[in-house]
């Protein structure tokens, strides 16, 4: 890892446009659980490519890692805007919703059906071969449960 800081930094001076070496460098920080670096380095890539949809992801899951629920779901709602047909936001709003519900009970009922949606609607998007599937089908059968208990 201290060798690609140095590679990204490297290309950081070469282009310093280029967004790549930002999100890339805030992967290795999240990896690290150095949260507040690799939020700069998503928000760098993001101020270089506004529409870096990948990269409002990964805010959502360093949002997520603080417990930042709120926030994870607003990043993650950008990058749907972004790409709606990518069912990698649909699923980490899902699960941002269900993990929040559990936390603010007044508004368990719609939180839990906001999840259910964001589920459903990323196994549409993704198919039958989506990486996701069979882990999506079991945490939107454990919300089902939860609302239906509720």
């Amino acid at each position: 890892p201290e060798g690609a800081l140095a590679d990204y930094a490297r290309a950081m001076e070469i282009a310093p446009g280029f967004p790549i070496p930002y999100f890339n460098r805030g992967r290795l920080h999240q990896r690290k659980e150095n949260w507040e670096a690799a939020m700069e380095d998503y928000t760098r890539a993001i101020e270089r490519y506004p529409a870096f949809a990948a990269a409002y992801i990964n805010r959502g899951n360093v949002r997520c890692s603080k417990g930042d629920l709120t926030g994870a779901i607003d990043e993650y709602t950008t990058a749907i805007g972004l790409t709606p047909d990518d069912p990698d936001g649909y699923y980490n709003r899902a699960q941002a919703q269900a993990k929040l519900a559990r936390r603010d009970p007044a508004n368990t009922g719609p939180l839990l059906r906001a999840a259910i949606s964001d589920y459903e609607q990323a196994l549409i998007i993704g198919g039958k071969g989506w990486v996701q599937r069979e882990r999506t089908e079991m945490e939107l059968a454990q919300v089902r449960r939860l609302l239906e208990m509720k």
